[in-house]
């Protein structure tokens, strides 16, 4: 997954003792948007999932 990849890279970054504290920085900063954007994702799977569940309800509702 291309975020995954991007998480290990930033934690990478962030975890060097020889790293500068400047990109270390924005590599948290990019780090935090990637979770986002991974809770995003799942939010609209779920929110996906769910719609599919009421519809099929309602499908069940009306059939009886």
């Amino acid at each position: 997954m291309r975020l995954e990849r991007i998480a290990q890279q930033c934690d990478e970054m962030i975890s060097d003792p020889e790293g500068v504290e400047d990109l270390q920085v924005k590599a948290m900063s990019v780090l935090i948007r990637a979770i986002k954007a991974c809770y995003g994702m799942v939010v609209d799977v779920e929110v996906e999932t769910l719609e599919r569940e009421v519809t099929e309800l309602e499908k069940k509702e009306r059939a009886c």
